[in-house]
């Protein structure tokens, strides 16, 4: 059974299966698939919580530190970030020359890229791009779509950013700070930027941990020789 109905429903409620809340205005889901199609990129994601990121870059984290080469796999990571960096700002630079003329999107787009370079841990970024990876990995159906993917990566980098809190909430009497929402398609567009690079790493780091899980498995279940025998004995 389709879990979203591809037509228009005639009794005006959510198109999302087992949702029989009425559809906002003219649209085809209730107003808490709508947000969540416009935040993450779907109707059906569900956001990554803080809890889940920081359990999944412990993890990625500790894989990284144990392996025979860790210092270099980190400077390579890193590279790769400043990679990003180098191509972000050649493309603004063509952008402020007049050299390059791009939609709206595209210069938010290169511009929130530098903003979580300049204001947010490197090692921070990897980790994170790389933790959604493994979560991906670990649980298929927790992405329905690529947006969800990137919009859940931009998401989770947005909120590490110091500008991104600049509104306050005072809804229970106590004003607290709040992140802004980037564009969907500005946020989507993110996403990709630092998942094309980093989140295949990721699906390989999780593969590499179950392997290992696999092998110490069979290395516990391996029937146990006394410590007097010898082959021959035991062949025996």
């Amino acid at each position: 059974m389709a879990l979203i109905s591809e037509t228009i429903p005639m009794n005006n409620t959510c198109q999302v299966a087992y949702c029989n809340r009425p559809t906002r205005k003219y649209g085809r889901y209730c107003d808490t698939h709508q947000k969540a199609e416009q935040r993450w990129g779907h109707p059906l994601q569900r956001p990554v919580s803080k809890g889940e990121m920081t359990k999944a870059k412990h993890r990625v984290n500790t894989m990284i530190a144990a392996h025979p080469n860790s210092a270099a796999l980190k400077a390579s990571l890193l590279e790769a970030l400043h990679a990003i960096r180098a191509d972000g700002a050649d493309v603004e630079a063509q952008i402020k020359d007049g050299r390059m003329a791009m939609k709206k999107s595209i210069v938010q787009h290169h511009h929130q890229v530098r903003r979580i370079l300049d204001e947010v841990d490197h090692w921070e970024i990897v980790l994170t791009v790389i933790a959604v990876g493994w979560i991906s990995a670990e649980e298929r159906p927790r992405f329905p779509t690529d947006n969800g993917l990137w919009a859940s990566i931009a998401r989770r980098l947005h909120v590490q950013t110091q500008s991104a809190f600049k509104r306050h909430a005072s809804k229970t009497g106590v004003r607290r700070r709040v992140a802004s929402d980037l564009r969907p398609v500005v946020q989507i567009m993110v996403g990709k930027t630092f998942s094309q690079v980093f989140v295949p790493f990721g699906w390989k780091l999780y593969d590499m941990g179950i392997k290992a899980e696999e092998r110490g498995t069979e290395a516990r279940k391996a029937p146990l020789i006394a410590l007097d025998s010898t082959p021959e004995s035991t062949s025996a």
